[in-house]
């Protein structure tokens, strides 16, 4: 089986019932010529009706919501978590075409007994990205609330630019499972591959929904300083001195 994690853009838009799965028959997923990492993926023999294929858009395509976060598995291949930039449903064709931004190597191009699920908040809403940058030089190692450990290389030198994130955490409304944060307290670690990880915490405001989290870390070696955005706007910041 392939392995891979797929990193797209798509905003929703407030919940209000609409159902947040498809099952196809069959899908395909195509580079977009002459732009790196985006793709096409179409979903085609949709077991949904027509109806609840365009109320899923119109929930979850919102112009001015927050990016969603979705699954997508498919027969022989491992489970691909994903963001949507746009989608347009063919209800003649009964085909989905959904714009990509995808990260990962030897992805599949053909795929059989398809199922999309886009994750959800709760009963109120659904999940938005947060974008951890390393402004360091060294690539850090860091985990989210118990999750698996992911990979964020050093700033570039020598102006210490951080390197735009390819892939995102989620954050949700309700308790968050390993490796997702939400509102109140988040366990962390950063670990520069010398001495021991450092555990620090991320401590997030309850106030008002969120959009897009930019998570800023700076570290010595000895310690981790943290400073949070929400679309650009400064919400909190904190040590793990």
């Amino acid at each position: 089986m392939t392995s891979m994690l797929l990193a797209l853009s798509l905003a929703p838009a407030a919940w209000a019932g609409a159902a947040d799965s498809l099952d196809a028959d069959e899908g395909s997923l195509t580079p977009v010529k002459g732009r790196a990492g985006v793709y096409t993926l179409v979903l085609r023999d949709i077991s949904e009706r027509p109806a609840t294929v365009r109320a899923l858009l119109d929930e979850f395509l919102g112009e001015d919501d927050p990016d969603p976060t979705a699954t997508v598995e498919a027969k022989g291949e491992d489970a691909m978590r994903l963001r949507i930039a746009s989608g347009v449903y063919d209800a003649k064709r009964d085909a989905l075409r959904l714009r990509v931004l995808v990260s990962g190597s030897g992805l599949p191009r053909e795929l059989d007994d398809v199922s999309l699920k886009i994750s959800a908040l709760g009963a109120g809403g659904r999940s938005s990205p947060v974008y951890v940058f390393n402004t360091t030089f060294q690539t850090l190692s860091v985990t989210v609330n118990g999750g698996p450990a992911f990979q964020l290389p050093g700033a570039s030198f020598p102006y210490g630019l951080p390197v735009q994130p390819r892939d995102s955490v989620d954050f949700v409304a309700s308790s968050p499972a390993k490796g997702q944060m939400s509102y109140g307290r988040n366990k962390l670690t950063a670990d520069m591959y010398y001495g021991q990880p450092v555990a620090f915490n991320v401590d997030i405001p309850q106030t008002g929904p969120i959009s897009t989290i930019q998570l800023y870390l700076f570290t010595d070696g000895a310690g981790v300083r943290w400073t949070a955005l929400d679309n650009g706007r400064p919400i909190a910041s904190g040590s793990s001195g």
